[in-house]
């Protein structure tokens, strides 16, 4: 009976992180474009809550494990997660998804395919979703939906 308990309660919780996952996306279905300023801002504060959840939250609970030695699994694991991260940053940044069919657009801001005509908002072909690899100040990239 506890075991059908605790599935009840990660159902919940599951739950509610896909509801707030779903509210959270909903003024972005209003919003077409951020300006740079509040770009930077959100991906601050998502990065943010990201490192406070692995500091607080999993470093924590990982050094639980440990029984008092070295936590060398853990390490290992955090080692092996930042070398997984660059490596496939270095590897994304090499590849081009970008074709003459699909061309990768200037965030909207370029009329895209052949013949467009900027003053037509039709003839941008603004419904097509590429990825791109956006570049910040800091030379990092961050790979996004941009239409």
């Amino acid at each position: 009976m506890i075991l059908v308990s605790h599935i009840g309660l990660v159902f919940v919780a599951g739950l509610v992180t896909a509801v707030a996952t779903g509210l959270g996306a909903i003024p972005f279905f209003f919003i077409d474009e951020f300006s740079d300023r509040w770009n930077v801002a959100l991906w601050g504060i998502a990065s943010g809550i990201m490192v406070a959840a692995s500091l607080f939250g999993l470093i924590g609970e990982g050094l639980q494990y440990t029984a008092g030695g070295l936590p060398t699994l853990m390490i290992g694991g955090l080692l092996t997660g930042v070398a997984l991260v660059e490596v496939f940053d270095r590897l994304l940044d090499r590849i081009d998804l970008g074709t003459d069919d699909h061309p990768v657009s200037n965030h909207g801001d370029a009329p895209q395919g052949k013949g467009a005509d900027p003053k037509d908002p039709d003839s941008t072909q603004s419904g097509r979703v590429s990825l791109a690899s956006t570049r910040f100040n800091s030379g990092r990239s961050v790979r996004s939906m941009v239409r």
